[in-house]
């Protein structure tokens, strides 16, 4: 497919394309590295390409390890442009003051987001699909004038890009990534190119915090977990202003014990010049762990940082819901029109056992199964009039859900005597981190099998003697 190329390197200054996002090129603020909420930094390679993280070491093109930093979507501030939210993304190009030399295209824009803020290989990026992909809108080339003595030049952006947040919905991690590639006309030879983003800090102190709930490998806000399973919660604290931030504390409405997470012996692992400050673009890493419990459950963490005399602080909070599967089943004995237990049957009768389960817990139980420890005793599910789903499955989503109640039956003959067998339930239950749970219940029923019989024994009686055969 032939590229649509959308030309702004001269009178024309913004355009948008066919899914609502907004490319400028008109002047709007300050740019250079650390004043422009730089959160990527590409070096001169003539076809040039590389993402932001807080890995090491830097991927592709990337250049400046202090500048080139995972990004939050917490951090990013809804733009709102004629009744539309954006996030705005800023590029502040350096290329040669010459009559071509001048031009650089931008051949690709993507946006990714991940719960790890340090990867550095594309391909496990590539492994999902795109939050956004500028060539949604049919392979397109955005071509500027990015040299120095352009309008724009080095003292001011090059390029706004105002994406709809409508794309940020799917999210799956609370880390954005921003992957960009340039290349023709001219390529880029001249100076690094840098991505900046419009955030939320106010020019003067700012922090920001975002607090998930991790079980195993998920990190997330409401996940369904296991009650009684060791948990954690991950805080994330970033620099949203344009100071140096100290003194940073982070505490849990819940009496949450937080501990930071340490690059070495002393330092927070996001503390990358190891100078105890809270620098713009870092990213503290803080943890606190506890035990599941039962149903809902939501803590709120708070972080605070000061700056001279002034003190600011945020909060976020995350919440997960404790799931406690549990099943429940009672066996009774069936003759003709009576049910119960130690009912008294004639021996040789056609009997059956009515197995009931029910779900005692709070989540929906899958691969319900019911048996009975003796073996000759067949158990089948009572049908509904699909003759596909347990009669008791009321929504018929093969899930034992806690409103229901399921029914089962085996049959057999009554033997003589004292008799009893036991039914066993189980059923299964995951959550959302994969940990699985398979509650069980059992129940016995019995009888006593009557062998009613009569004997009559006849004899010739002749004066005092008795006996057969008498003469």
């Amino acid at each position: 497919m032939t590229d649509t190329v959308i030309d702004l390197s001269g009178g024309t200054t913004s355009a948008t394309l066919t899914d609502g996002t907004i490319l400028t090129a008109s002047p709007q603020g300050d740019a250079g590295t650390g004043n422009y909420d730089t959160f990527l930094v590409l070096g001169a390679q003539n076809t040039e390409s590389g993402f932001n993280t807080d890995g090491s070491p830097l991927p592709l093109d990337d250049k400046q390890q202090e500048h080139t930093n995972a990004l939050l979507l917490s951090s990013m501030q809804v733009v709102t442009v004629g009744g539309h939210d954006y996030y705005v993304f800023k590029l502040d190009a350096n290329e040669p003051n010459s009559a071509t030399g001048s031009l650089l295209s931008l051949d690709s824009l993507k946006i990714y987001s991940a719960t790890d803020p340090n990867i550095t290989d594309l391909s496990v990026l590539q492994s999902q699909p795109p939050l956004y992909d500028m060539d949604g809108n049919g392979n397109v080339t955005v071509q500027l004038n990015a040299g120095k003595d352009a309008p724009a030049g080095s003292g001011q952006g090059d390029l706004f890009v105002y994406i709809p947040t409508s794309f940020f919905t799917g999210a799956t991690g609370n880390y954005i990534y921003l992957y960009s590639a340039f290349g023709t006309p001219s390529g880029s030879d001249g100076g690094f190119e840098e991505w900046g983003v419009i955030t939320r800090h106010s020019q003067g102190p700012a922090i920001g915090i975002d607090k998930v709930t991790v079980d195993g490998a998920v990190k997330a806000d409401g996940l369904t977990i296991l009650t009684g399973e060791a948990i954690s919660w991950q805080y994330t604290v970033s620099n949203t202003g344009n100071v140096a931030l100290s003194n940073i504390v982070v505490t849990d409405d819940h009496n949450v014990v937080i501990t930071p997470v340490l690059g070495d012996a002393t330092h927070n692992v996001g503390d990358i010049n190891h100078n105890d400050l809270l620098d713009i673009n870092e990213h503290w890493i803080f943890t606190g762990s506890g035990s599941a419990i039962t149903g809902d459950y939501a803590n709120v963490g708070t972080v605070s940082g000061t700056a001279g005399a002034v003190t600011v602080s945020d909060t976020d909070g995350s919440s997960y819901f404790g799931a406690a599967p549990d099943i429940h089943i009672e066996k009774v004995t069936v003759d003709g029109a009576l049910k119960g237990d130690n009912l008294t049957i004639l021996t040789g009768e056609a009997i059956s056992w009515e197995y009931t389960v029910t779900n005692g817990g709070n989540v929906a139980l899958s691969g319900v199964n019911v048996t009975d420890d003796h073996n000759n005793v067949v158990v089948t599910a009572v049908l509904g009039a699909d003759l596909v789903h347990n009669v008791g499955d009321t929504n018929k989503d093969n899930k034992l859900d806690t409103t229901e109640s399921w029914s089962f039956t085996g049959t057999g003959v009554a033997g003589i005597g004292a008799y009893s067998n036991i039914g066993t339930a189980t059923g299964s239950f995951t959550d959302t981190a994969g940990d699985p749970a398979t509650p069980t219940d059992t129940d016995g029923s019995g009888y006593f099998g009557a062998n009613a019989a009569i004997k009559i024994e006849k004899v010739t009686v002749d004066g005092a003697t008795s006996g057969d055969g008498l003469t």
